[in-house]
């Protein structure tokens, strides 16, 4: 009879040990199933906070893009590495360069280059012309405002 006793104790025990591991997998599961809850609310609150700040940015882009369509000037943006970044539907016809070959990304220096080749500068040096103009602008030294006659007799001012 004592065998049996402790068979059956021991199978009790082991019962015991298995259900506390299975309460404890259980807790830590439900543990993991509220932060998990909570991780997802918080990327839910940032994804809709990025969504509303995008589409303030493709308004404001909107905005921008109308604007510059609306322009009777030539206007070029330029970044700080000296690259085309966005223009208007007039800027070629008034900077005298080629549709054909604007992109954003163009470097100031080829924009410069197809000016001086087509004449904007007069009679000079291309690749002088290019490299002066190039030094005055890296180094800044240039008034905010200006005119320069263009070969067909305008006077344009750049800002």
């Amino acid at each position: 009879m004592t065998t049996a006793y402790l068979f059956v104790g021991g199978i009790t025990t082991l019962l015991v040990l298995l259900a506390i591991i299975l309460i404890r997998t259980v807790s830590t599961s439900n543990r993991r199933e509220m932060a998990l809850g909570q991780e997802r609310a918080i990327l839910a609150a940032a994804n809709a906070e990025l969504a509303a700040a995008k589409a303030r940015a493709d308004e404001k882009a909107g905005q921008l893009e109308a604007t510059l369509a609306g322009m009777s000037d030539g206007v070029a943006m330029i970044d700080g590495n000296m690259q085309l970044v966005e223009w208007n539907h007039r800027f070629p016809e008034i900077a005298m360069v080629p549709r054909a070959m604007l992109r954003v990304g163009l470097p100031m220096e080829e924009i410069l280059r197809a000016q001086a080749a087509g004449g904007v500068f007069g009679d000079v040096d291309i690749e002088a012309e290019v490299a002066r103009r190039v030094a005055i602008l890296r180094a800044g030294n240039y008034p905010s405002t200006f005119e320069r006659d263009s070969p067909d007799g305008r006077v344009i001012e750049l800002r």
